[in-house]
């Protein structure tokens, strides 16, 4: 059984922080952040898979790190998502409101011009009774 596989040892999380180096994922090196060296600083005795306790608490602790980490990692780019939909709803939502500006404009013009042809139809109603008036009186 490969260190990638769980047998019940708790090698989980070393298998997939070694497919996470594979793929050129930066990793939070947490246990560097525990003991307060970075890892360049750590002993130089080379630890095995093998020297590490299978109920190790630190292990554990890695291992959920570094699930937030990629769920981190997966919420970051869902947002970044989210924000180019905002900004294509938001200048979507502008074309709209001048498009109805303009509309409204152009309802404004028309009540304008309705308001001047209805003066106009008065004006012609009034003329033509006042020729049919005259009309009847010369006959």
């Amino acid at each position: 059984m490969s260190a990638d596989e769980d047998d019940g040892g708790g090698y989980v999380t070393v298998g997939a922080s070694r497919r996470a180096t594979r793929r050129g994922i930066q990793q939070t090196d947490y246990r560097a952040l525990h003991t307060g060296r970075p890892t360049s600083q750590r002993r130089a005795r080379a630890t095995s898979v093998s020297d590490l306790p299978s109920d190790s608490t630190l292990d554990d602790v890695v291992g959920l790190l570094n699930v937030i980490v990629t769920q981190n990692d997966r919420l970051t780019e869902r947002n970044e998502e989210l924000a180019e939909q905002v900004a294509r709803n938001e200048d979507e939502i502008k074309r709209l409101r001048s498009v109805l500006e303009m509309s409204e404009e152009t309802q404004a013009k028309m009540e304008e011009r309705i308001g001047k042809m209805e003066k106009q139809m008065a004006a012609l109603v009034e003329s033509t009774r006042r020729n049919l008036s005259s009309q009847s009186q010369i006959k």
